[in-house]
């Protein structure tokens, strides 16, 4: 195509998971990378900078060699405190002139701290197993506790080397994504 002035430009339009990108002509690979909408997240390619993510939480990174894997991370600890990424690395195999999503599942998430106790007020043993319906964790020292993405309002099944028992968690009493609702008891 000659544009305006006479010169003359190659390049496409191409519409990837609901967004619109420019690009120049490429014969290599391409990947979309996803943030599920949180923007400005730093990507590295191959544990370089590649740039960030926009407002909508997208990416799109060029030129990558065709029919090998690139590996493409993020940093957790580049992200606010209440926003959770299961997966840090991941890696992309684009072919000829084609494009992958690489989607990183970031979310925002509630991180719940409570100190769990017996019907005598003390701490529940380290190292007993609390389960809640998205996995389980353990009671570290003192019988705290932190969950991320727990049931508010919920109940947490807990098994200690006497038995098992159970705690109620509260509905969440602010609007903030760390929550500490203190000492629970298990009864």
């Amino acid at each position: 195509m000659i544009d305006q002035s006479g010169i003359r430009t190659e390049g496409s339009l191409t519409l990837l998971d609901g967004s619109l990108h420019a690009l120049r002509y490429i014969q290599q690979g391409m990947a979309l990378v996803s943030t599920h909408g949180i923007g400005h997240v730093p990507v590295m390619l191959e544990n370089r900078p590649a740039g960030e993510t926009d407002k909508n939480g997208y990416l799109l990174l060029t030129d990558l060699p065709r029919y090998h894997n690139s590996k493409i991370s993020i940093n957790p600890l580049d992200l606010p405190a209440d926003v959770i990424a299961p997966v840090t690395d991941m890696h992309a195999r684009p072919g000829n002139s084609s494009a992958v999503k690489v989607d990183f599942n970031v979310h925002h998430a509630v991180t719940v701290q409570a100190r769990l106790v017996d019907s005598r007020r003390r701490p529940l043993p380290l190292g007993s197993v609390v389960s809640t319906p998205q996995g389980a964790t353990i009671v570290g020292r003192d019988g705290f506790i932190w969950l991320e993405d727990p049931p508010l309002p919920g109940e947490l099944v807990v098994k200690t080397g006497e038995g098992e028992c159970r705690v109620t968690l509260p509905a969440p009493r602010t609007a903030s994504s760390i929550q500490n609702i203190g000492e629970q008891l298990c009864h």
